[in-house]
């Protein structure tokens, strides 16, 4: 066999002749300077460029990935960086451990400089036993809005060596916002499962600010009625069974493994997450045709479920789908999801009441999850931070409440912040208005009643002809105006507005022709002289004529040029 050798010569052929290829050398390369060199060798020194930008790397991959530090005296990864950076050399997981160390400082310190000109935030908090070491932490995870951005921080995992008491964690909670720099003030809520202590400890800790977690609740809804169902759980138990049964038998899992395309596996069920159960079932009905090939084939194997048995999981699926799905939507944390509590909670009604179930086990699941959701859930609408959450969303305002109560208060609850928000504003505005001289401008002074007199001369003419404008488009709209703003009465508006005449017409123009600015002016300083303002009036209706006549010709023109479009063209 004949072995062409390449070189690494490019050949270039002639397209006019056939078969005729010449071969271009490659072009050298060009060496290095010294100083370029040097560059490079400096570049993977302890404090170089490129050993920096490695090390914040690996900083990176350790925190983001969960790696050990004992990662750097891998011989894998020895290798992968010799290759990479042969320059640089791998520090010690001692000296790892502290480039941590100093990271998370810095950065803390970052963040808390960040927390301390929040105006606002959230916390979420909640504690567990591990259960190999039979220890207990507590979790705490602040959350804020910064712009049109949403952070969510890991304040800290704290090991607590004391019993699970509301005046325990209440004073973990409180040493951890004194670390981090955050007011309780600043605390808007906090959300917690609902543990009789953890509520407690927020109600010492910072008053009534507790919000149950939404997704721990339906949590509960979907165990409890499950539970409370006896045959249903029977039903589920022999089920675990065969799903037990393939995890723990080799040559089973090896079938079922070979049947799907996907290798698809059986889901086992978790006592502590009822999702788990939901897609136990969903898998094992997808996969029951395999399943029941493999089962009939092994002495050993639990029996496999009837039809009917079958049948009562698929409507148990249904009635569990939509609780499944309200979990998933409200488990974000890189969008606002307690806007979404009460329009869920109201489609989920929706979607349960309605479902039409043959099989008797299937309708009592059914009517045990309805009285789980009345009872668990039925005043959520009454939850003041819940209501006004949906009806400032634009998404949702008030189409999902039913309780018209609860969507009043909701309603006047807002007005009321409102209004403190406005009145806190004009204090910090007059306080800080240090001008002496006058502008011939409205007066922004957001107060009810003004102890100035009000002077319709110091306006512009711009703004003399914007109230009236306002004032003839809508009364209400004028009147809400000046209940903050100093601006004239509505008499002394509807006495200049019936001596000048006011056609259909004229709203569209009373702003940008500004038609009437200087006739008004006029008639109100004759008003104000004692005038009857009768030769403003006349001067104002021949204004009116004379602009209605251009108008008039104007339109005349444009079907003129209509009717003629060669005219039109040379014009």
């Amino acid at each position: 066999m004949e072995m062409e050798l390449t070189s690494n010569a490019e050949k270039k052929c002639d397209p006019s002749k056939d078969d005729v290829c010449v071969s271009i050398p490659p072009a050298p390369k060009r060496q290095k300077s010294i100083v370029t060199s040097f560059q490079d060798i400096y570049a993977f020194s302890e404090s170089g460029d490129k050993t920096l930008r490695i090390n914040n790397a690996l900083i990176y991959m350790i925190c983001k990935d969960n790696q050990p530090f004992t990662i750097v005296e891998n011989e894998g990864f020895a290798s992968l960086i010799k290759v990479h950076a042969p320059h640089y050399k791998l520090p010690s997981k001692t000296t790892l451990t502290r480039w941590v160390d100093d990271k998370y400082a810095a950065l803390s310190r970052v963040f808390k400089a960040k927390l301390a000109n929040i105006v606002y935030v959230t916390l979420t908090t909640d504690m567990w036993s591990e259960t190999m070491s039979m220890r207990s932490f507590l979790g705490v995870t602040a959350h804020f809005g910064e712009g049109n951005d949403i952070f969510a921080i890991t304040l800290g995992v704290y090991e607590s060596n004391d019993r699970h008491t509301s005046e325990h964690i209440s004073d973990m909670l409180l040493k951890t916002c004194s670390e981090w720099n955050i007011d309780n003030d600043k605390v808007s809520a906090v959300v917690t499962d609902n543990a009789a202590n953890m509520v407690k400890a927020i109600d010492l800790a910072f008053g009534k600010k507790h919000i149950p977690c939404f997704a721990h609740t339906l949590n509960l809804v979907a165990q409890n009625a499950i539970q409370q169902c006896a045959n249903l759980r029977n039903l589920i138990t022999k089920l675990k069974e065969i799903v037990t049964w393939f995890k723990q038998s080799n040559v089973a899992s090896d079938e079922l493994r070979k049947a799907t395309e996907k290798e698809t596996k059986l889901i086992q069920e978790v006592p502590t997450r009822w999702n788990s159960t939901y897609y136990m079932i969903e898998r094992f009905l997808e996969l029951r045709t395999v399943v029941n090939n493999i089962i009939i084939r092994h002495k050993n194997a639990p029996p496999m479920l009837t039809a009917s048995e079958l049948s009562v999981l698929s409507s148990v699926l249904q009635i569990l789908r939509p609780i499944e799905a309200a979990t998933k939507e409200v488990s974000g944390d890189k969008y606002c999801t307690s806007s979404k509590v009460i329009p869920l909670i109201h489609c989920l009604l929706l979607k349960v009441k309605p479902l039409k179930v043959e099989e008797s086990l299937a309708q009592e699941l059914q009517s045990l999850v309805l009285k789980e959701i009345d009872k668990r859930m039925g005043a959520i609408e009454r939850v003041t931070p819940f209501a006004v959450a949906t009806i400032l969303d634009p998404r949702f305002k008030k189409m999902h409440f039913t309780d018209p109560l609860a969507c009043s208060m909701a309603v006047s609850k807002i007005k009321e912040m409102m209004k403190s928000r406005v009145q806190n504003e004009t204090e910090e505005s007059d306080s800080s208005d240090n001008s002496e001289k006058p502008e011939e401008k409205f007066s922004l002074e957001w107060s009810k009643k003004s102890e100035k007199k009000f002077s319709w001369e110091a306006l512009g003419s711009k703004n003399k002809i914007s109230a009236l404008a306002i004032f003839k488009r809508s009364p209400k709209a004028y009147g809400f105006m000046q209940s903050v703003l100093p601006l004239p009465s509505t008499r002394t508006l509807q006495r200049i507005l019936k001596e000048i005449p006011m056609e259909p017409v004229a709203r569209s123009y009373i702003v940008n022709q500004h038609i009437y600015s200087r006739h008004i002016i006029t008639m109100w300083k004759n008003n104000n002289n004692g005038n009857s303002g009768e030769a403003a009036r006349r001067a104002a209706e021949e204004r009116w004529e004379d602009q209605k006549a251009e108008w008039e010709r104007q339109d005349k023109e444009r079907e003129e040029r209509k009717r003629n479009p060669i005219k039109l063209l040379k014009t």
